[in-house]
This record gives structure tokens, C-alpha cells and sequence, in this order.
């Protein structure tokens, strides 16, 4: 029962146990492969009820998978533990993760035995993150705390996202029925509850970025959407390869 729903509040796993090898390349892609083929199957039955009564039954299914997956411990990936050990690192002992790898100063801190890869590296993402992380670890506390504060913060934002993608589809002029109907693609998404939810990775804050750089591009607010990109690029720099593309319209529209 551990592979699948144990609330972090009870449980933090030892990285050092191999279940997560077996778990890697057979029970998740067959456990993610049900889900994406059932998140199909439910769409494609909703579709067909009145679209409000589709809207009510979508929020608040979606409001139950969100908190079965907040309370759902990590199942893929020890990410999460590792970014909140170097943000406890810089928030706590003030030592800078982008110059120093924590754990070689800190090898008796008992988050170490959450994770068992990557120990060597210094922090690879950008100052946003480490300073949200370096929050997160101030207000949770303990590890457990520390990671549901994280999830109900990316909850929050997977919520952001949303509303930024019910405006910019209202600029597309999609009818409430087909807004409502799409939005299901985005608050059901496996990969995305997944990934967000219950891996607590921060693609979320990236996701946020593109989908308000995107709509402030779409209101010709270039210099807003440039900006946007520069906040997602200071958590995962892939978020500035899309900057040329404001920039330019910025420059032609001068």
C-alpha cells in the first residue's frame, strides 16, 4: 500500500529500499496507462450531459482528485525531498545551494535519508524556486509539513492556471460550453495531477508562466509577456527559449 496512496504525514519513505525500480518500469506505466484511458472514457461520457450540470460535476470531482492526490505520498520521483532539503539548507543554515551541494556540510541532516540520488549536485533550478522552496520549508517545518505546504501550493497555482486559461479561451471566443468542456483537459489530466499533485514537481510554476505569458501576448501586452517568461525562466530556464517570440512582435509593433 505504500506504492500507491500513504499520506505524507505519516509516512517518509527510505530512498534507499529498490521498490522504486520496480515501481518505475512496471506498476506506474500500467497504473498511469488505466488512468489516461479512463480519464478518456469520462471525458468522452461528460460530454454528452448539459454543460452546466458537466461544470458542476467536473469541479467537484475535480475537488476530490485534488485532495487525494495532495494527501498521496510521491510515487515516481524523489525530487521533491531533494529540493526541500536545499531550500531548508539555504533558509535554515544560510548556506547558497548554487555554490555548495548541502549535503556535503550537512551529512547528518535527517531529510538526507529521504533521497538517494543527486546528493553531489548543486541546486539546478533557478532563484525563484530556491526562495519558494526556502519559503516552504520556513512554514512547514517538519519534512511532512514542508511537503503538503508544497502541494497545496501547487494546487493553488494548477487553480491559476485554470482561471488564466478559461480568460485567454474567452479572447479565442470559445463559447461557456466549449470552456467549460476543455477545461477537464487541463484539471483532469493524469500526467499533470500526477507530476503536480502527487510528485510535487515544480513544472506547475513554468506552466503558469507560458499560459500568462500567453495571454498577456494575446492582449498585446508584449513587455507583460516578456516579463512573465523571465519569472518562468527563474524556475526552469526552458521558459526563455519562447521569449524571441514577444521580443519580436514587441519590435514590429514600435
Amino acid at each position: 500500500t505504500q506504492w500507491f496512496v500513504s499520506p505524507a504525514v505519516f509516512y517518509i519513505p527510505d530512498a534507499s529500499v529498490d521498490r522504486y525500480a520496480f515501481f518505475t518500469w512496471v506498476y506506474f506505466p500500467l497504473a498511469f496507462g488505466l488512468a489516461t484511458v479512463l480519464y478518456g472514457y469520462t471525458l468522452k461520457s461528460f460530454s454528452r450531459l448539459p454543460w452546466r450540470f458537466f461544470l458542476f460535476v467536473s469541479l467537484l470531482f475535480s475537488v476530490c482528485m485534488f485532495t487525494v492526490a495532495i494527501a498521496t505520498h510521491p510515487l515516481h520521483s524523489q525530487d521533491v525531498y531533494w529540493n526541500l532539503f536545499y531550500g531548508k539548507a539555504f533558509a535554515v543554515y544560510h548556506i547558497n545551494p548554487y555554490t555548495v551541494a548541502p549535503v556535503s556540510v550537512l551529512p547528518t541532516d535527517p531529510w538526507i535519508s529521504s533521497f538517494s540520488m543527486w546528493k553531489e549536485l548543486l541546486m539546478t533550478h533557478g532563484p525563484l524556486w530556491t526562495l519558494i522552496v526556502s519559503f516552504i520549508v520556513t512554514v512547514g517545518k517538519t519534512l511532512a509539513g514542508s511537503l503538503l505546504a508544497l502541494k497545496a501550493l501547487e494546487a493553488f497555482l494548477l487553480i491559476c492556471a485554470g482561471y488564466i486559461l478559461w480568460r485567454v479561451m474567452g479572447i479565442h471566443g470559445f463559447v461557456l460550453e466549449q470552456k467549460a468542456k476543455l477545461m477537464i483537459f487541463l484539471a483532469w489530466n493524469p500526467f499533470l495531477l500526477h507530476a503536480t499533485l502527487v510528485d510535487g514537481h515544480n513544472d506547475i510554476l513554468v506552466l503558469v508562466a507560458m499560459i500568462l505569458s500567453y495571454y498577456f501576448f494575446l492582449k498585446g501586452h508584449y513587455h507583460y509577456s516578456i516579463v512573465s517568461l523571465i519569472l518562468g525562466g527563474f524556475v526552469k530556464y526552458v521558459s526563455l527559449l519562447a521569449i524571441p517570440i514577444p521580443i519580436f512582435f514587441l519590435a514590429i509593433s514600435r
